[in-house]
């Protein structure tokens, strides 16, 4: 029920709170050593189970996607790096339903938003991400088509390119990873129809007939997880992102496929990656009469089921 929803939606986000707070004071040196944390904190709770884990064969409790890693980035030893872009990508399992959600870390970056240029593509890359994010958000309302997320996030990045030539940058170029979905989830993690990012799905992108003609509802519990990747206006041609109303959906140069030890292909997952270092954000939200409500939010410290790392 929406109770169970909402409260699976706050461990969550205080999960992935206090996830990205690690990484910010640099008390992890790896994804692995993030990964363990979040996975021993909820242990300790009880009551709490990682989403990904065995998912299609994931071996791990959150997912960790680093530069070019766009989603489902698996955490491994590997030694974090100042720069670094790092998504942070946590679900939970509570009480019979889910909660997903995921933020960015820029390494090395304490986020303070101080006036440094050693971190400026990073930043603007989140921020163009978080922009996407929102937009998404915003055009959600009962009776809104499923479409209209996907044409908002568009129009963010188509944005962000336009604001980019008007200052002079002509090598700068933002584009939707268009094969990169959010969903339904309640009971259980991905639930139909898609939320698709883009106003069409590219031909790589998961099939789903319902996402092109189903209408947003009133109490519909679902994601918007735009990614966003940075790519090299010069390297692209000056085409499409050059039109007023046009952006560039970036077909994935490759879709690396996770297939766990002792499983056949049936039990592979996704590893997305794109041509160059990619943000993604992501809530849980509910659809309102009028809106949407984010739900992966997280409550006071002092909160009953506030998970501490």
């Amino acid at each position: 029920d929406e109770r169970k929803l909402r409260r699976a939606s706050r461990v969550a986000a205080e999960l992935l709170r206090d996830a990205v707070a690690l990484v910010r004071r640099g008390a992890v040196r790896s994804t692995h050593e993030l990964d363990e944390a979040v996975a021993t904190a909820m242990v300790r709770r009880g009551d709490t189970y990682p989403s990904p884990l065995h998912f299609k064969g994931f071996p791990k409790a959150i997912c960790t996607s680093v530069n070019a890693v766009a989603v489902h980035g698996v955490p491994c030893t590997r030694t974090l790096r100042d720069g670094d872009v790092l998504n942070i990508d946590v679900s939970v399992y509570v009480d019979g339903h889910h909660g997903d959600c995921s933020d960015m870390v820029i390494v090395g970056d304490n986020g303070d938003g101080g006036g440094s240029d050693t971190f400026a593509w990073q930043r603007a890359l989140v921020d163009v991400t978080r922009r996407a994010l929102l937009d998404g958000i915003g055009a959600v309302h009962d009776g809104a088509p499923y479409t209209a997320i996907g044409a908002a996030v568009e129009k963010a990045v188509c944005n962000a390119n336009a604001a980019a030539r008007a200052a002079g940058d002509d090598d700068t170029l933002y584009a939707v990873l268009g094969c990169v979905c959010g969903h339904g989830i309640g009971r259980e993690l991905h639930l139909q129809p898609l939320v698709y990012h883009c106003s069409l799905p590219p031909e790589n992108a998961i099939a789903d007939p319902l996402a092109a003609r189903e209408l947003l509802r009133a109490g519909t519990a679902i994601t918007i997880e735009p990614s966003i990747v940075l790519l090299s206006a010069a390297s692209h041609g000056n085409g499409e992102y050059d039109e007023p109303h046009r952006h560039y959906v970036h077909p994935f140069r490759s879709l690396r496929t996770y297939v766990p030890p002792h499983r056949g292909a049936e039990g592979a997952l996704q590893l997305a990656c794109s041509d160059g270092p990619s943000a993604q954000l992501e809530h849980t939200l509910l659809v309102t009469d009028d809106g949407a409500e984010i739900l992966t939010v997280p409550g006071d410290d002092d909160d009953e089921c506030s998970p501490s790392l």
